[in-house]
């Protein structure tokens, strides 16, 4: 998808019909919209995903009021005003025109009466240069860029962040995201089809099938029915956590501005972000401290008979019979002990195996062989040895920071309380209640997490009751012709079912990880920090910093998230290319090139970093078009991107204030201004394209 133009008419904060704004592509692929804050920038942004989607982001107030207001009060009551949106596109070499107008009357007093919901028409341009309508607006909107992946090419960069640890229901979306670009749904909907005749064939075969099969199909029921009634308490318990959380986040807020608790408040959030730390580093440690004792824990078992070894070969050594050769008679002498020199049994009746092994080396010509492994053994056990060492050693080190993160926790849990208690019993009744609202949304995630946990641990064993009474079902005998015809046409769809579930798990999973790897890549290019970007399997995204050995998370910065969010939309545009190189895969979007449009895109960036992205952005995406404040862009943006700034606008905004202050931009060597005196008694955007060489 390329897009052409941008076309608005009362469209918020822009009166009248805008001039078409041209995007560049190309080789100069960057477009820059230059505005002051409240010029409009986050209108224009939002113009582009109320049109295609109905959306709009969250920094866009008052999401009704779409109709420009100067338009509203210029107009005689009765009139019929319009507002608008109009977008031209390529896609796969056709263009597009796609429009969004909303109508509304103003009435006698002045308010506005809809005439209707928003009507968009699409039509795209057919090869005799003529203009046709399309039928099917939405699918074909869902084609060139799924409304599930709009939030990634349409976006507010000092909101971005919110990409690195999306709330429940924007993880959802990332997941929707996720079927869109590998096609998955193709796979989910055949699953639920395929569903749905299994309940077909199910009471086909009840219907003919002997009594032990009925019965069977009923237990395979009231199972299906008690797996239903997990997932209901799990997604409520998951909306009632949502909920808590939200809740619990706007209680801090309002904590945070109380003068009297403000420092309390601010050094609880903070206590809060060290006790996520200190649990993570000390979840991480014992993770650790768990895969050394199942990779090496049986060393610590085998100093008894290591030693035992190397006395034996000491004392063969004294005899002179190590390394001159050991004698048939150390082999005979081991026999008659019934015991190895591993202490392993050789007696016939308890390890025949052993006896037979050790009796064969008698035959071999001068026991050479023996001697050699006996030598070789010697060093191994004293490998093995060293090995128990270091074994304890970082079990030793391991139990400490264990040991010293819930000393840690425990510190920050105690200084919490200490908080908690004296907001508790503050003299203020406002802030006495604001703390009891904040307790009670502490018991109620508890609450909810312990849910969400019961009902995993419950849909585990309802699933495991399944996957046994369907296994009992594909074992029990038909006796006649149609029986079996029922239960192999069942059991044909069940596993179709299982088979494309698993193709769904391997594609996610391969998906997951493309995913990371290319956030990896591109974090890497933009940041100077060693931290590495991980994707969690709930598509949250998190750096993590290795030093020591350990990877642990990082308390990221708000710049550091910006560019993580930028590097993770990146990774998902050269997915989403991949995909359309790769014919083989499953069908997705019909596009290989992707448009990103933002708005603020250095948000709180240093210097450093707004170098980086700027340098960067353009190999993020095929075309890219900015909103920007003079600040956003003057100095190293501007000198990153402005030899590939095709096309160029300012958003100037006229002000009824007499006092204006003076906001201009420069642009190769002529000064635009920002903000101007309105002619008349309104205030309203205008754009107006500039000279770009």
């Amino acid at each position: 998808m390329i897009l052409l133009e941008l076309q608005l008419n009362n469209f918020r904060q822009f009166y009248g019909q805008t001039p078409p704004v041209k995007f560049a592509t190309g080789q100069g692929n960057v477009t820059v919209l230059y505005g002051s804050n409240g010029a409009g920038k986050t209108a224009v942004l939002n113009s582009f995903t109320w049109a295609m989607y109905d959306s709009v982001s969250k920094g866009f107030l008052f999401e009704d009021q779409i109709i420009n207001k100067r338009a509203i009060r210029e107009s005689a009551p009765g009139a019929t005003i319009d507002a608008w949106v109009q977008i031209k596109f390529e896609h796969l070499g056709r263009q597009y025109l796609l429009k969004k107008l909303v109508q509304a009357v103003k009435g006698d007093d002045g308010d506005l009466v809809s005439k209707g919901p928003p009507l968009t028409t699409l039509m795209w341009a057919a090869e005799d240069g003529k203009w046709k309508v399309e039928t099917n607006t939405a699918d074909v909107i869902g084609r060139v860029l799924p409304r599930d992946l709009h939030t990634y090419f349409f976006f507010d960069g000092e909101r971005i962040e919110r990409i690195v640890q999306p709330s429940g229901e924007e993880q959802n979306d990332i997941a929707n995201a996720t079927k869109k670009l590998l096609g998955l749904e193709v796979i989910e909907r055949a699953v639920r089809h395929l569903g749905a005749a299994r309940k077909t064939l199910e009471k086909e075969l009840e219907q003919v099938g002997d009594a032990a099969t009925k019965e069977i199909l009923q237990r395979k029921a009231g199972i299906e029915e008690q797996l239903a009634r997990v997932e209901a308490r799990s997604d409520q318990a998951t909306k009632n956590l949502v909920g808590q959380r939200e809740r619990q986040k706007e209680l801090k807020q309002r904590l945070s501005k109380l003068d009297e608790v403000k420092v309390d408040q601010q050094r609880r959030e903070q206590l809060e972000t060290d006790l996520e730390r200190a649990t993570d580093t000390m979840t991480a440690a014992k993770s650790q401290l768990s895969a050394l004792l199942n990779a090496d824990a049986y060393k610590a078992f085998l100093s008894g008979p290591s030693q035992n070894f190397l006395d034996l070969i000491e004392s063969l050594r004294a005899k002179g019979e190590l390394p001159a050769g050991i004698k048939r008679q150390f082999v005979d002498d081991l026999l008659g002990k019934y015991t190895c020199i591993c202490e392993r049994s050789l007696d016939m009746n308890e390890s025949r195996s052993a006896r037979e092994a050790v009796e064969r080396w008698k035959d071999k010509a001068g026991l050479a062989q023996v001697e050699e492994k006996a030598i070789r053994m010697g060093g191994e056990v004293r490998q093995l040895r060293t090995q128990q060492e270091n074994f304890w050693d970082q079990s030793d080190a391991q139990q400490r920071r264990i040991a010293a993160d819930r000393e840690e926790i425990s510190r920050i849990q105690t200084e919490l309380e200490d908080i908690g208690q004296r907001l508790r019993l503050s003299p203020q009744e406002g802030v006495k209640d604001l703390e009891a609202q904040f307790e009670a949304t502490v018991e109620a995630i508890e609450q909810a997490n312990q849910e969400i946990g019961s009902a995993k641990n419950d849909r585990r064993r309802h699933e495991e009751d399944l996957r046994l009474i369907l296994l009992e079902l594909r074992k029990s005998e038909q006796s006649e012709g149609k029986q079996q015809l029922a239960q192999r046409r069942l059991q044909a769809t069940l596993d179709a079912i299982s088979r494309l579930q698993e193709s769904r798990g391997l594609f996610e999973s391969t998906f997951r990880r493309t995913l990371t790897e290319k956030v990896r890549s591109l974090f890497a290019k933009i940041s100077y920090t060693p931290y590495v970007p991980e994707v969690t399997e709930t598509y949250a995204l998190r750096l993590l910093e290795s030093a020591g050995g350990t990877a642990l998370p990082v308390a990221a910065s708000q710049g550091e998230n910006q560019i993580l969010s930028l590097a993770f939309i990146g990774a998902v545009i050269d997915v989403a290319r991949d995909f359309t190189r790769n014919k083989e895969k499953l069908p997705g979007p019909e596009a290989s090139t992707y448009p990103i449009v933002m708005d603020s895109p250095f948000g709180s960036l240093g210097s450093a970093y707004r170098t980086q992205v700027a340098d960067k952005i353009t190999a993020l995406a095929d075309q890219v078009i900015l909103m920007v404040t003079p600040t956003q862009w003057n100095g190293e943006v501007a000198n990153a991107l402005a030899s590939r700034a095709g096309k160029a606008y300012v958003i100037e905004y006229c002000t009824t204030k007499s006092d204006i202050p003076s906001e201009l931009i420069d642009i190769r060597g002529h000064s635009y201004p920002l903000v101007v005196k309105s002619a008349n008694e309104f205030e309203y955007s205008i754009i107006r394209e500039i000279s770009n060489g």
